[in-house]
């Protein structure tokens, strides 16, 4: 039996030893900033940190936005 399953692409092991050599295969990237984890933790813990600005108010004469109005 082969408990140990990638979550992206389902392959099996039996020891957790190889599941943590296969994760490097597979970088995660931020859809925020574009920075490349290879531990899903990682970017778990950085996405919790990166988060897009939020920009509600836009200028109605030159469209920049900003956070305050």
């Amino acid at each position: 039996a082969k408990p140990y399953r990638c979550e992206a692409c389902g392959k099996a092991y039996a020891q957790p030893a190889g599941l943590r050599h296969h994760q490097p295969e597979q970088p995660l990237g931020c859809p925020h900033c574009g920075a490349a984890f290879l531990w899903s933790c990682r970017l778990a813990r950085h996405l919790r940190a990166c988060r897009p600005p939020v920009k509600p108010y836009k200028c109605p004469e030159c469209g920049k936005a900003f956070g305050q109005s």
